[in-house]
């Protein structure tokens, strides 16, 4: 990888693997902000043939020609949101600025008690792609999205939690993966970092495979494979395993996708989470949440040769929809 890839894809690296000392000090405060705002990354194409906005125009242009060439369907971005009235904007806002833009934002509030509701309204105000969905009481993550895969109408789908941010390149790169020959889905890399934009060491990892925001085709999985399971935990975990049943899920190697660290969030809830540092943590997770996740895994093993288990959805009738 040139040095210049190196900053793009990897600036925590770049900076880390640098022998001066200047440029290191330099890194402590220039990641955190690449982090915060991983639009500025796209500066960085060329910068010594080309000037700064000139080089980003082609890079913007270059991504967006490839998508169109590899495909016409219309993406739809299903956000799964509690309580996220200090974040929902940002999410939001990093997916209305993706090189290929989605056809429709579904927000599907599950039972907040503050103003996120309001806010999305706000948003949908200014985003005529945006839908807003409610329900009063919380039913979890994986109905939330099921609703807004039950009322999607793009022929693509992917996720994406309502306190977190796509790079600008993600739908766009993701979209391109697809295409590869027996493949049903694709992803990307994430990182989890803390709201200054540090990125935090989970059991000695920083960059994971990004299990929920996989990108596919909406009526082939549900017809094959249906929704997501209920789980206490590892939703995710194991709707990602029926998705591979059905063929290869690809994996944009680049950093596209960043999670914001809570100890609060739906990851952390059933396990022990030891910080060592503030950027650094082992998580544990609970003996009956894992052992209940590895039976799930174990099933659709099992299942493998007849078809993956087919999971049926029908949305709890308190949910309404608030923009349409």
């Amino acid at each position: 990888m040139s040095k210049l890839a190196k900053l793009r894809w990897d600036p925590e690296r770049f900076f880390a693997d640098s022998r001066r000392p200047q440029v290191r000090r330099a890194g402590e405060w220039l990641v955190p902000l690449l982090h915060r705002h991983p639009a500025l990354l796209g500066l960085l194409e060329d910068p010594l043939e080309r000037p700064w906005l000139d080089a980003m125009a082609t890079n913007v242009r270059r991504i967006r020609e490839r998508a169109r060439r590899v495909s016409h369907e219309s993406i739809a971005v299903i956000l799964a949101a509690r309580n996220a009235e200090s974040t929902l904007e940002r999410a939001v806002d990093s997916l209305v600025r993706q090189i290929v833009r989605p056809r429709e934002i579904i927000v599907v509030d599950d039972g907040s008690i503050d103003a996120t509701s309001r806010v999305a309204v706000s948003l949908a105000a200014r985003h005529g792609v945006l839908r807003v969905f409610r329900s009063d009481l919380s039913h979890g993550v994986a109905c939330a999205r099921n609703v807004g895969l039950s009322v999607a109408q793009s022929a693509l789908v992917t996720f994406q939690d309502a306190d977190d941010w796509s790079h600008p390149a993600r739908l766009a790169l993701q979209l391109e993966a697809l295409q590869r020959p027996g493949t049903i889905a694709s992803t990307c890399l994430y990182r989890r970092v803390l709201p200054d934009g540090r990125p935090v060491t989970i059991n000695g990892r920083r960059v994971r495979k990004l299990l929920p925001g996989v990108l596919f085709r909406r009526e082939l999985v549900l017809d094959r494979i249906g929704y997501l399971r209920p789980l206490r935990t590892g939703e995710d975990s194991e709707f990602f395993a029926r998705l591979r049943t059905l063929g290869d899920v690809a994996t944009v190697e680049r950093v596209l996708y960043y999670a914001l660290f809570s100890r609060g969030s739906l990851l952390f809830r059933h396990a022990d989470v030891i910080a060592s540092s503030e950027d650094e943590v082992a998580v544990r997770q609970h003996e009956d949440e894992a052992a209940s996740l590895a039976s799930a895994l174990r099933s659709v093993e099992e299942a493998h040769e007849l078809g993956a288990p087919r999971v049926d959805f029908s949305a709890p009738p308190d949910y309404y929809v608030v923009t349409a």
